[in-house]
């Protein structure tokens, strides 16, 4: 094979291997990039409660959600919760009838109607596979993980503004779940913003 064939051959074999890298390169990128789960929320199973304070004649329901792969921007979270909020509908009159049922009383006067939704991201001690235990031995209730709660969002019936907790919360393994940082909100005003020192 003549040199000049030699050169000929290895230019057009060059000019073919860059299509095909370019090509393996965004078909390896595309399929990565599929792999990765969008953030997903969902109701924690078995786990919403409603209260009855006779003194103060308040009920309060509370709602738990999860929260997989949250954003950490605790504005972006905010925004997050705050959409998937507008699809929870609450019956505030299915509300009142639940508090008579379990009370065994028609007359049962309520005032207010306090109603949380709490949302905890997914971790190893709260897997999207959980689910409350009342074993004897093994108690295991939502309250017991606080550590990854992220976020609550709080209003009643007499005053329907929004006040919403943002909990940005340390992932370490010495210190996991010790919040770093509180952002509340009312609506969408910002009005406190506390810093918790390690």
């Amino acid at each position: 094979m003549s040199n000049m064939a030699f050169k000929n051959m290895c230019r057009i074999i060059t000019v073919l291997l860059i299509p095909i890298c370019i090509f393996i390169f965004y078909a390896y990128r595309g399929k990565s990039g599929k792999n990765v789960r969008a953030t997903d929320i969902f109701e924690i199973g078995d786990t919403q409660s409603v209260y009855y304070s006779p003194d103060h004649k308040v009920a309060t329901l509370e709602k738990n959600y999860m929260s997989s792969k949250p954003p950490e921007e605790p504005y972006k979270l905010k925004k997050l919760v705050e959409n998937y909020n507008k699809h929870i509908h609450i019956n505030f009159e299915n509300i009142k009838n639940e508090v008579r049922k379990a009370r065994n009383e028609a007359d049962t006067e309520i005032n207010k109607i306090i109603v949380c939704i709490n949302f905890y991201r997914e971790s190893r001690g709260l897997p999207r596979s959980w689910k409350p235990n009342e074993a004897f031995f093994n108690t295991d209730r939502i309250e017991h993980h606080n550590d990854d709660c992220i976020a609550s969002i709080y209003w009643s019936n007499l005053k329907p503004q929004k006040r919403y907790l943002i909990m940005k919360r340390s992932s370490d393994k010495d210190d996991y779940g010790q919040q770093t940082e509180i952002f509340e909100y009312i609506d969408d005003k910002q009005v406190e913003h506390l810093v918790f020192k390690k």
